[in-house]
Parts: structure tokens; C-alpha cells; sequence
């Protein structure tokens, strides 16, 4: 037997499924039909219109509540929709005169068609043998403290264990004990998107309200608010039971085949919105679409290589709030399609996800560029003729503009989610994280409301990808290293400067002949500010105690530290920049702390290894095959080509993968706090021979081997 209730449509998205087949309007009145035995767990509503209710269901209402004011839902509705709903009875045609609650009245309809005369109750033994061996246990009541347990792991986000428990106890999918917000509210609330959708195709009640009044959607992140356009329960329900007959009418027409849901309707616009392709073919990686500025269009444009960036007509907006775990990126383009038409493409999402994404069409430039600038000034705040004046320091509820690589087509991987950071950019990170470290610093209880608001600010500057957990307020000594080494580890690898063939530089000699200095301060005290120097001394004596590295001779304290110093990036910048000069005289300052340097790289193990290195630019030309390049800075490689990898990922323009077999390279992972970078330094001055180079379109492969040094 079916289970009936009468409801007001609080969306105009559900389709009716009665003889119509037409969105119901909202606030219409509409009669919900699902099955009262349970299917994976759980019942599945459908939903008709009140001019599609049919004479058996009238029969059938009756037959089961003994009158169609006994169904549910039927005492929400008003007065005179309750009239309504009463003259199906005696069908006077009620229907036509529905209102829609809010919208006016709704369009009439005829009475319920009459039953056929001479129409038979037939039996179905074989449909009902079907139905009794799909027949299941209606899903139990689960007792309080199950409902709150799991209404707890909803409330924490914890979506494994919300399916685990559901598996257990179907019944728990529309819990809301003592007016709590559903697992559907909080996964909704916090965008997770794999969450949403899950709850919703398992049954979850989309009308259901919070002591507040408001459903899921109400409450939903924008990253997910367009998942509820989509008819996950109307399209299930068409696989509920078919009612039973009661009444000697014939049965209403079988459900149909169960399809897709639909994607959901565009959003109106003054403007046309470009019809979406239904095959999403994704560009070859090699062939990035670009326009005269050099921005690649986002590679989730379909067909993307029909279209180019116009100028420079394409930012990468970003906003991170701890608190409210809001994690969420904005792009948006000028788009120029081969046909000469205009566009505005905009794509936002959670970090580390696909999204959402509109490509609008305007018809000229002028007008892409004036919904371009409407929609940069209505996320950040911001007009878009201040794009580079702006300080653009994070404000909560606004977007901040992000800074990448001219190159960078936004497609980060796990260091960039959002695209190559340029320097500057992550110079502000670095600000940032030496508020929250002047925050720590003071005396007395550690302001948390500063630590949040500050570790919103780094989050939101230098994009992470933390799937759908709440991102972390940096609060505590650890997790301030780490993203303090990561940093640095970004600057050192990603933006030193390349080394020439033939750059004439004569060799450095005389350094390992000096006396080894005592302390750090000694090499260095004329070199950088002393609490760089007081905190990589402290750093170097906690490795000192553990030997860290393994060294083939045991390291001091300030052996370390010199190590400290120079990852610590306080001094690299400079000391690189000395050394590549043309004006030799200029590097003797710096040569008791090179002898530091020197002296603990050497004792750190060093074997023949093969270590990687990406950068974003060419290289095919001035490597050639045979020519020995001599890198006269302290050079960053990594022992995982993956590292290398993510530095030409998103350059979108010409980058090298250098492959380096080395004999000298220090193992530093153990000394760096973000080991898993695998980190290798080659001293200054260190030769290598060209073996072989490749080029691959935009992509150069040179291979490289150590055969000496030019700086003793």
C-alpha cells in the first residue's frame, strides 16, 4: 500500500509525475506518493501535481485513511486549499481552483478522469510475488543516543563514519531530535559536495527545517547550494512500489524507465548563457589555449582550445575563513570564442575540487569586460581598476585576488592547488605567518580569536587544499614551521635563478683553507640580522643532539645552524647573488660562513643519486649537449620527481625538467621540518656536464652529471 501527504511545493524543481510531466510551481499544492516498504534502507516520495491526482489514488487515500482530510499534511494546508483537496472526493474538480501559495492561483485543471466502465480488478500473482520478495523491514527507529551520536559525527563532518552509521541504521537519515539540524543541514552548511549528494539519493528530506525555520539549502555553502537544483528524489522515485489496488479502477501507467538527473537549469541573465556541450573533451596537456596577455583559458572551459583569455582579462580570487570553514576559490575570464564571440566564464568551488562553472555569453567585449568587472567588484569588494593598487590584505566575507604566475593556468597539484604562486605572493604568506608567530610570542593566554583570523589571512593568500575538513588555525609551534619551511622551500626551488653556459665567472679558491669558525655568529654576524642567526642556532643545536641526517662525522651545533641559516632564507637571496657577480671581490665576506656551509655538507652522507628539478622556463637552447654549466649558487633539488613535477605544473608556458645525477648532493629531508620534500643541496660552485635534452612541445627534458666543483 502507498503512503499519501499533502504538501506546498517549496521549490518550483520537482517534476510532477502523474500525466503532466511539468515542474510543480512553488507553492503549488501537491500530493506525495511513496511506498511503505522500504527500499536500500530507505522510502522514496514522489510528488503530483493537484490536477494529476488520479481517481485511484483518490480511492485509494480514502481506503487507507478513511478520508482524504486524515492524510497527512492535509491540516498544514489553508482553508481554502483543504476545500480544494476535499472536492476530489466527489469529483467536483477542485483542481481548478488551486491556488499556489504566495504566487496567486494556479492554472485550472479538469476533474479527475472518471474510472472506466466494465474495468475489472485483475490479481497479479506474479507482480505480487515480485513485490513480496522485494518487500523489506521498514528501516527500525534507532534509539536517542544512536540519533545524537550520529548527529554529532554530522555536526564534526565526519562523512565516513555518517555512511558507516547509515548503513547500520537507514532510519537515521532524517533524524533531528530536539529541533538539531540534520546531517543534511551541517554537510550542506560546510560544501561538502560527495556529502550532499549522497544524503540526498539516500532519502534525505530536503523540506526538513532546523529549529530556525530554514531546510538545507537555506543554510547550504554556495559550493554546494546548486546540487539542490538537481532532482535526486524525483528521479528516484520512479522505482518506488506501484500502489495496490483497492478499487475495481485500472492501475495508473507504470513508471517509466529510470533516468539520469537532470543537470540543473542555468541561472536567467539579461545576456543568452552558452548552451553546455554534452561531451566535455579536455584539451591535449601540452596545448594550453592562451590569449595575448599569456593567461591559459581555465581547463575547465569545455572545448578550451576554441577559446582564448582576452588581455589580461583573467584573475584567481581566493577566500578562507577557519571559523565558518569556508575554503573556497573564484575565477573569473574574458573569453574570446574562434567564432569572434564574447564571454564571461566564471569557475568557483571548493579548493581541491571541480566546482561549478558558467560560461555566459555577451555577444561584444565591452560587455564580457563589464560583467568581468561586475562580478570581480561583487566577491572582492574591490573595483577592478584597483586590481594592483589594492594591498589586497584578506577581509572575512570578501574574496582576495591571488597572485600566480603569468603562465600559470590555475591547476595546481598538492604544494599549488590554485597554479604557481609568484614570489611576491608568497612573500605575503610569509607575513602573515610572522603575525601569528608574534601572536604565539606574547605573554600570557595565546589570543585564539587572533591565531583564527590570522590563519584565515595565510589560507587565503597561499591556497591548501584540505578536501572538505575545516581548515586549521595555525596554533601551535609545529604547524607554524612547517608552513614557514614549505614556503621557503618554494622560494628556493621554484624561483632561483638559473645558471648559464659559458658565463665566464672565474673559480673561488682559498675558502676551505681558512680556519673552521666556533659559532655561526662568528661566520655570519655581518651577514644577517642575530635572531636569524640566535634561531638557527637554536635549531642547530636540537639537531646536534639527535645527529640528524646521519652524518659520517659527527656535526656541531652551529654546523647545523649554517644549514638552518641558509634554508631559513635569510641569507640565500644575497649570498646567490654574490656569487654569480661578475666582481669576485665581493664574495669574500661571505667566505667564513661558506666554510661553515661547505664543511657541514660534507659531512652529511653523499653518494651517487639521481635528484630532480623543475623550473618555469627553457632551457633547450642554453643547455647544449657536451657544455659543462657550473651552478655557482647553493642549489635545491628533490629526490621525488613528483616536487619537481609541481613546479611546471600550471606554468602553461615553457618549462624544463632537469635531471641531475649527482656525487656530492646533501640529504637535508631530515633536517628541513617539511622533510617529505625530500630536499637535497648541491654546494656552490658545483659543475655539470649536459648529457642529453629533449623537447617535447612546451616541455624540455635535459639530463645533467656532476663532474666537479669551482668553488674550494
Amino acid at each position: 500500500m502507498s503512503v499519501y501527504s499533502w504538501s506546498y511545493a517549496p521549490t518550483n524543481r520537482a517534476t510532477c509525475k502523474g500525466s503532466c510531466k511539468e515542474k510543480i510551481d512553488k507553492g503549488a499544492i501537491r500530493l506525495g506518493v511513496s511506498s511503505d516498504e522500504s527500499h536500500m534502507g530507505y522510502s522514496m516520495t514522489s510528488f503530483r501535481c493537484l490536477k494529476c491526482v488520479t481517481a485511484i489514488q483518490v480511492k485509494n487515500m480514502i481506503a487507507k485513511c478513511g478520508s482524504l482530510e486524515d492524510v497527512d499534511g492535509y491540516q498544514a494546508l489553508e482553508e481554502v486549499d483543504q476545500g480544494l483537496v476535499s472536492a476530489l472526493a466527489d469529483g467536483t474538480g477542485g483542481a481548478a481552483k488551486a491556488k499556489a501559495k504566495g504566487k496567486g492561483k494556479a492554472k485550472a485543471a479538469p476533474p479527475p478522469a472518471a474510472p472506466k466502465r466494465g474495468a475489472k480488478a485483475k490479481a497479479k500473482p506474479e507482480a505480487k510475488a515480485k513485490g513480496r520478495a522485494k518487500a523489506k523491514a521498514a528501516p527500525k527507529v534507532p534509539p536517542g543516543a544512536v540519533q545524537h551520536a550520529f548527529l554529532d559525527k554530522a555536526k564534526q563532518y565526519d562523512f565516513d563514519k555518517v555512511k558507516e552509521m547509515l548503513e547500520e541504521w537507514p532510519g537515521l537519515i532524517n533524524v533531528q531530535p530536539n529541533g538539531r539540524w540534520s546531517a543534511l543541514h551541517q554537510f550542506a552548511a560546510a560544501g561538502n559536495e560527495e556529502a550532499v549528494r549522497f544524503l540526498l539519493k539516500k532519502g534525505a528530506d530536503q523540506s526538513a527545517k532546523n529549529k530556525d525555520g530554514q531546510t538545507a539549502e537555506d543554510v547550504a555553502h554556495e559550493d554546494v547550494v546548486n546540487i539542490f537544483e538537481e532532482d535526486f528524489a524525483e528521479e528516484e522515485e520512479e522505482e518506488a512500489a506501484p500502489e495496490e489496488e483497492v478499487a475495481p479502477e485500472p492501475e495508473p501507467p507504470a513508471p517509466t524507465k529510470r533516468k539520469a538527473p537532470e543537470a540543473p537549469a542555468a541561472s536567467s541573465s539579461a545576456a543568452p548563457m552558452a548552451k553546455a556541450p554534452e561531451t566535455k573533451p579536455e584539451p591535449s596537456p601540452k596545448k594550453k589555449a592562451k590569449g595575448a596577455g599569456g593567461r591559459p583559458v581555465d581547463g575547465d572551459v569545455p572545448n578550451r582550445d576554441d577559446y582564448s583569455v582576452v588581455d589580461d582579462w583573467s584573475v584567481l580570487l581566493n577566500q578562507t575563513n577557519v571559523v565558518a570553514n569556508n575554503n573556497k576559490y573564484y575565477k573569473i575570464q574574458v573569453l574570446k570564442h574562434k567564432d569572434g564571440k564574447y564571454y564571461c566564464w566564471t569557475h568557483w568551488g571548493r579548493v581541491g575540487t571541480s566546482g561549478q562553472n558558467q560560461l555566459q555569453l555577451l555577444g561584444t567585449q565591452a560587455a564580457a569586460e563589464s560583467a568581468f568587472k561586475s562580478k570581480f567588484k561583487s566577491k572582492s569588494g574591490v573595483a577592478y581598476e584597483c586590481l594592483h593598487t589594492h594591498d589586497w590584505t584578506p577581509v572575512v566575507g570578501k574574496y582576495t585576488f591571488v597572485e600566480t604566475e603569468e603562465g600559470g593556468d590555475g591547476e595546481g597539484e598538492e604544494g599549488a592547488p590554485l597554479g604557481k604562486l609568484t614570489p611576491q605572493q608568497i612573500e605575503k604568506g610569509q607575513t602573515v605567518l610572522a603575525k601569528i608567530g608574534d601572536v604565539m610570542g606574547r605573554a600570557g593566554k595565546v589570543d585564539t580569536g587572533k591565531i583564527a583570523a590570522f590563519s584565515s589571512q595565510f589560507y587565503t593568500l597561499i591556497p591548501h587544499d584540505f578536501g572538505f575538513k575545516v581548515p586549521p588555525p595555525i596554533n601551535t609551534p609545529e604547524m607554524l614551521e612547517a608552513e614557514e619551511e614549505l614556503l621557503k622551500f618554494y622560494l628556493r626551488m621554484g624561483f632561483e635563478e638559473m645558471d648559464q653556459a659559458d658565463d665566464g665567472l672565474s673559480p673561488v679558491d682559498g675558502i676551505m683553507e681558512l680556519a673552521l669558525p666556533p659559532t655561526l655568529e662568528t661566520a655570519a654576524s655581518k651577514l644577517c640580522a642575530m635572531k636569524d642567526i640566535k634561531a638557527s642556532t637554536d635549531r642547530g643545536r636540537t639537531h646536534a643532539k639527535k645527529q640528524s641526517g646521519g652524518p659520517a662525522k659527527k656535526m656541531e651545533e652551529h654546523l647545523y645552524a649554517a644549514i638552518m641559516l641558509y634554508t631559513s632564507n635569510a641569507i640565500y637571496r644575497d649570498l646567490n647573488k654574490v656569487l654569480r657577480s661578475e666582481d669576485r671581490t665581493k664574495i669574500k665576506k661571505y667566505f667564513l660562513y661558506l666554510r661553515l656551509l661547505l664543511e657541514a655538507l660534507g659531512r652529511l652522507p653523499q653518494q651517487v643519486k639521481t635528484l630532480w628539478r623543475g623550473i618555469g622556463v627553457d632551457l633547450y637552447d642554453q643547455y647544449q649537449v657536451g657544455q659543462t654549466i657550473t651552478w655557482w649558487g647553493v642549489s635545491s633539488c628533490t629526490a621525488d620527481i613528483k616536487v619537481a613535477k609541481n613546479f611546471m605544473n600550471g606554468c602553461g608556458g615553457k618549462c624544463t625538467l632537469l635531471t641531475v645525477k649527482t656525487m656530492t648532493a646533501a640529504d637535508i629531508s631530515d633536517i628541513t621540518f617539511f622533510g617529505n620534500e625530500k630536499e637535497n643541496l648541491l654546494a656552490p660552485g658545483t659543475q655539470l656536464k649536459v648529457v642529453s635534452s629533449k623537447r617535447e612541445g612546451k616541455v624540455t627534458e635535459i639530463q645533467l652529471e656532476e663532474v666537479g666543483r669551482a668553488l674550494h
